[in-house]
């Protein structure tokens, strides 16, 4: 979990201060009382806090099989503010889910996955993450998303070339005007909190999405004691 500014500053968003947390899983207490402990903590440290930070909560498109029409009629219905997922490969489907998006009166947050799906191709290189990245961000951007998350980079390489990754993908976002969140999953960069931390020191204006249940998995243990 990390409070810090957003990628890019200039973005239209007010919905957002820099806290995300995402919560896949209804039986992940846990992970939700932390979430909402560290919430309660933050709004009351200032009034200012309190002024701009507005929850919203998103539909995942994650495990959907149906069509984005029942998608957005069932988050619709069951009161979300939104949908969570990819972006469509082609200008022709993204006009469409575009129009359908307006239509619902529902908002958008693109998914990317960077050299693969949520989990990555282990052969890839460096500059082929780096340009899946700038490909799935055009074809993202079609829709007006409120923000991104970012699946990117890989458990299996060293600092170094992660933070390389991350750098990259800061540029890029900051060029197409919009926030990025960097998810905190399992065969990615952030996949372990002690890894995770040693790139955010080095690039502290960084967003993590987190998934408790992720970093759960990972340590074999609940990290409600250890916040810090």
């Amino acid at each position: 979990m990390r409070h810090a500014p957003p990628l890019c500053p200039e973005t239209n968003s007010q919905v957002f201060t820099g806290l995300v947390f995402r919560c896949l899983y209804c039986e992940d207490t846990d992970g939700i009382r932390i979430a909402l402990s560290f919430l309660d903590r933050t709004i009351n440290e200032t009034k200012e806090a309190t002024d701009k930070l507005k929850l919203q909560i998103y539909k995942t498109l994650w495990g959907h099989t149906g069509t984005l029409a029942l998608a957005l009629s069932q988050a619709k219905q069951a009161g979300f503010d939104g949908i969570e997922g990819p972006a469509p490969e082609t200008v022709t489907d993204a006009l469409q889910m575009k129009n359908q998006l307006s239509d619902s009166g529902l908002g958008y947050i693109a998914e990317i996955t960077t050299a693969g799906t949520y989990v990555p191709d282990r052969r890839a290189s460096l500059q082929q993450h780096v340009d899946s990245f700038a490909l799935k961000l055009e074809q993202s951007m079609r829709l007006d998303p409120v923000f991104i998350t970012c699946l990117g980079g890989c458990d299996a390489w060293e600092e170094d070339r992660n933070r390389a990754f991350f750098i990259a993908a800061f540029d890029l976002a900051i060029s197409a005007g919009v926030t990025v969140s960097f998810v905190a999953l399992r065969s990615r960069a952030f996949f372990y909190p002690g890894v995770a931390d040693g790139i955010v020191r080095q690039l502290p204006r960084i967003l993590l999405t987190c998934e408790s249940s992720q970093w759960g998995v990972v340590c074999e243990r609940l990290l409600a004691r250890e916040l810090e």
